[in-house]
């Protein structure tokens, strides 16, 4: 969960009601190993949670919560220096996988890729490198085959 949370932050946790439990929120649950894990809320269905962490926001796996594992949601984070962090002021997170991720996909592709005028422009330019005119007034070309 960072940068949120980090290893040796104290959590305090909220027992609250299955139903009062909605995306953004960020949720304690008890994996098979008995600890004790810490992930944002994508999704509710009635009796699932889909949860998923904030240090993997280009993962597209999520994790199920079922009711009997669910323990309850994290309210507040006191960080190692002291500092009190309100989670749920901190819900924009949510938001900003849900909606603004797919975006930056796209817009990741095209800044790699420089859009498609600049392959054009580099087609032209290989175009260029082969072809030679022969002065100005001739129309003929000749293609170099090196």
């Amino acid at each position: 969960m960072k940068p949120w949370i980090e290893e040796g932050d104290v959590l305090f946790i909220q027992s609250i009601a299955w139903d009062k439990v909605k995306p953004g929120n960020i949720i304690v649950y008890e994996n098979k190993k008995n600890s004790w894990i810490a992930h944002r809320v994508m999704k509710k269905e009635q009796n699932i949670i889909f949860t998923k962490a904030d240090a993997c926001l280009r993962c597209k796996a999520t994790e199920m919560i079922f009711r009997d594992i669910f323990i309850g949601r994290v309210e507040f984070v006191k960080k190692k220096n002291g500092k009190m962090l309100n989670m749920r002021m901190m819900q924009s997170t949510y938001y900003i996988i849900k909606y603004l991720l797919p975006l930056w996909g796209i817009i990741h592709v095209l800044l790699k890729y420089k859009s498609p005028f600049l392959i054009l422009q580099k087609i032209t330019v290989k175009i260029k490198q082969t072809v030679r005119f022969i002065g100005k007034d001739t129309k003929n070309v000749i293609i170099n085959q090196n």
